[in-house]
């Protein structure tokens, strides 16, 4: 008995080895893993950019205003824009990295950031809007992030928290283009 479980235990393992080298057949590519046309506004934000930024420490106040650069380069075939900023003076700059995508199968446009002011990860996702502007929310309702879409392809980007009819816009960002294209893959 125990002879005959051993030989059948091994005789599992030896088709579930099997098994996994066999060659599989290859599944068809999911029709949204192509960038499609929603990727062009992504497109268009390609380049190096000088930024200025303004920051509001409170409703009403005059905005704290910052200088700084931003580069913005397509990633992994068109999918994703990746964009480095700089700002603030050399003293006291704060860094930071955005991936922004269109999830084709979910109809939303993604975007996570991370900065060196923390060290948690921003993460919105929303929709265009008829008038062009992208409206993404953090999915926790803490802030919105817009973007409009500007004459030369470049993205202004504000971000409001709660509060008020509209909202307290925290900073705004408005991209001034340097260089119209970076290579798109490295």
């Amino acid at each position: 008995m125990n002879k005959t479980l051993l030989l059948l235990g091994i005789g599992l393992l030896a088709g579930l080895l099997l098994s996994f080298a066999l060659p599989r057949p290859l599944q068809p590519q999911d029709p949204n893993a192509d960038p499609g046309p929603e990727h062009e506004l992504l497109a268009e934000a390609v380049g190096i950019f000088k930024i200025k930024m303004g920051l509001w420490l409170a409703p009403g106040a005059d905005p704290i205003t910052l200088p700084g650069r931003q580069e913005s380069e397509l990633i992994l075939g068109g999918r994703f824009l990746f964009s480095r900023s700089v700002t603030g003076p050399p003293s006291d700059q704060t860094e930071s990295y955005s991936i922004m995508g269109y999830d084709r199968a979910r109809k939303r446009y993604t975007l996570a950031s991370v900065d060196s002011n923390g060290t948690n990860m921003k993460y919105y996702e929303g929709v265009r809007e008829k008038s062009g502007e992208l409206v993404l929310n953090d999915p926790a309702g803490y802030s919105k992030l817009v973007m409009t879409p500007v004459e030369d392809g470049a993205l202004n980007a504000s971000l409001f928290l709660p509060g008020g009819k509209d909202g307290f816009e925290l900073f705004r960002v408005e991209p001034e283009r340097e260089e119209h294209r970076i290579e798109e893959e490295r």
